[in-house]
């Protein structure tokens, strides 16, 4: 049971590290991506990426009969980040404040929920450069 322990506890710590490195990176994009606004080179713009986590509410929050789900977002000139929706609501379209209002950037989420960010960050970032490329 002790090796468990270790391992476990190593594995967690190895992922904090690793969301760490990814958010410094991904503080670095967001730093370009105010730059460029703030240039007059990229307008205001939201961008919706793909959803990295379905779970239920928690601590007496929401509806218990539904689930709040975490989307990756780009949003100019914050930058990266997600945004929390109740599960419920998926179909209903935001507009570019609804995104605002609900935006957290990346550094205040969860180490698991940052590495679960990767992956959307790519292709939010592809999208990005083709939006600022045209």
């Amino acid at each position: 049971m002790n090796e468990f322990i270790r391992y476990k506890d190593g594995w967690g710590f190895q992922m904090y590290h690793l969301a760490e490195l990814a958010e410094a990176h991904v503080e670095k994009m967001n730093v370009m991506i105010r730059r460029l606004h703030a240039a007059g080179l990229v307008r205001r713009t939201a961008m919706l990426g793909g959803i990295i986590d379905v779970a239920p509410y928690t601590n007496d929050h929401g509806d218990e009969s539904t689930n709040q789900a975490t989307q990756a977002v780009l949003l100019v000139p914050e930058g990266l980040g997600v945004i929390f929706r109740d599960t419920e609501e998926m179909h209903a379209k935001l507009s570019y404040a609804d995104m605002r209002r609900l935006f957290t950037p990346i550094g205040e989420i969860n180490a698991l929920l940052r590495l679960s960010y990767l992956p959307c960050a790519t292709v939010l970032l592809a999208q990005f450069e083709d939006l600022i490329g045209e």
